[in-house]
């Protein structure tokens, strides 16, 4: 059954617009942090929503970190910890760059709401080129909000000037698809592009993943490896909302 029509679509950015971390590529952080893989683990995710809300900054993160673990990091491992993990985060996944190109295309507008420190969202105002793709960008530490409080997606459509019911959202985590349906809006949890394409078809949307996959027109992103395969499901221990 085809839905109500969509004006805007709104994408989570960590495992949906990004490309998910694999496990190896957190050794380079562990190995600055000298610490055991499943303690550097459990620490890098506990403290990871302060982070996002802005109650830490990015030292505040690292420093809690090494005093879970008896140690003290200093100001350059700091540096070299923080931009190891932005970098993490910024391989692009091509085939949703060019989804939000071919929905731009056809009149909806698109908007980036992500769970995100600061100093990321800083970085990628600043230096991600496919930012202008988006209509509108919302960030947790930049509002000191996380989803799925109901004032994050408000501020979400009021800055892209839509109503929720007509609204898709789209996240790998269901609790905060459920956050965005319960303020009326449409959502889809991304699992892989596959499955995505099939979901939004009842929306009547003007583009199939796999057509934008083939007519787009946007370069590889930094960082990305041309190579890498981005329909598959992102795994449980990575997350970045």
């Amino acid at each position: 059954m085809k839905e109500d029509r969509i004006a805007a679509v709104v994408f989570d950015y960590g495992n949906v617009l990004s490309l998910t971390p694999e496990p190896a590529d957190y050794h380079e952080l562990q190995r600055l942090a000298q610490l055991e893989e499943k303690a550097f683990l459990l620490l890098y995710w506990r403290y990871r929503l302060d982070y996002d809300r802005n109650v830490l900054d990015a030292p505040g993160y690292w420093r809690r970190i090494a005093q879970e673990n008896g140690r003290e990091f200093s100001a350059a491992q700091i540096q070299h910890l923080i931009a190891t993990d932005i970098a993490l985060w910024t391989r692009t996944n091509a085939s949703m760059l060019a989804w939000v190109s071919a929905l731009r295309v056809g009149g909806v507008k698109t908007a980036v709401l992500s769970n995100m420190p600061v100093n990321f969202s800083a970085y990628l105002r600043t230096s991600a080129d496919w930012m202008q793709h988006f209509d509108h960008h919302v960030f947790s530490g930049e509002l000191g909000l996380l989803k799925p409080d109901p004032a994050i997606y408000r501020a979400c459509l009021e800055g892209l000037q839509v109503k929720p019911e007509e609204t898709l959202f789209i996240d790998d985590r269901p609790v905060n698809v459920e956050g965005a349906q319960a303020m009326g809006m449409h959502g889809v949890v991304f699992e892989t592009l596959p499955q995505l394409s099939s979901e939004v078809q009842r929306f009547g949307l003007p583009a199939l993943l796999a057509q934008a996959r083939l007519n787009s027109q946007l370069a590889p992103q930094a960082g990305q490896n041309p190579g890498d395969d981005d329909s598959k499901a992102s795994p449980e221990c990575s997350r970045q909302d």
